[in-house]
């Protein structure tokens, strides 16, 4: 596949990607953080399979937040550049953000627009440090200062995410009774799954199904 002139890649085949822990202060509302590297001759377009994640990024465009993805995105990378991020619990990021994540499902949002200045001044305290490993560290520094006010991640919402994980295709019957299980009504389900992942727990359910043939077929 051809997007212009560039060859386009999976970009779990295009780079190196790692995955570290939180620091432990941060582990009930972050998954990991991460780096991802695209070597120095690089010259195709990346593409990046939704996953039902949302993550805060740095990169040569500045620090943001990616919302979650219905369709595979195709972000705007450099050869050679080193990405950094550190991604969200499930249920966590409305919390932090301080909306429902339906507003940005699809979307790359400055952080700055969401934090104002205390967005600004991290993006130009990260501008000043060379290395991936010290942007990260004065990331997780920064959103430690910030954790202690913000309420910690629906468990409900994390328990729904990894049963529909889980499941390569439920249907609605299991639908029905995993918000029955968690004690919520089918609409009162879905509202919740709107404002928590962006999408409604049968997209969601869509999109793991996608996320996993995505590996199957890099393997």
């Amino acid at each position: 596949m051809e997007t212009g002139q560039k060859e386009m890649v999976l970009a779990s085949s295009a780079g190196k990607y790692r995955e570290q822990s939180p620091v432990v202060a941060l582990a009930a509302h972050f998954r990991c953080t991460w780096t991802y590297s695209l070597p120095s001759d690089f010259d195709k377009h990346v593409a990046v399979v939704p996953d039902g994640c949302s993550d805060i990024v740095w990169s040569s465009q500045g620090l943001c937040v990616v919302g979650p993805d219905r369709t595979s995105a195709f972000p705007p990378l450099q050869a050679g550049e080193t990405v950094i991020g550190i991604r969200f619990q499930p249920g966590a990021a409305a919390r932090w953000l301080k909306l429902s994540m339906a507003e940005i499902t699809g979307e790359t949002v400055a952080l700055s627009y969401l934090w104002g200045a205390d967005g600004q001044r991290l993006q130009n305290r990260l501008c000043e440090i060379p290395s991936a490993a010290g942007k990260l560290a004065l990331l997780q520094s920064a959103l430690q200062q910030r954790a202690a006010d913000v309420t910690p991640p629906c468990l409900n919402m994390r328990r729904a995410f990894e049963h529909l994980a889980r499941q390569s295709s439920g249907g609605a019957h299991m639908i029905e009774n995993l918000s029955r299980t968690l004690g919520y009504g089918e609409r009162t389900f879905r509202r919740h799954c709107l404002a928590h992942f962006g999408y409604g727990p049968k997209t969601l359910e869509r999109i793991f199904a996608i996320s996993a043939a995505s590996w199957v077929t890099e393997d």
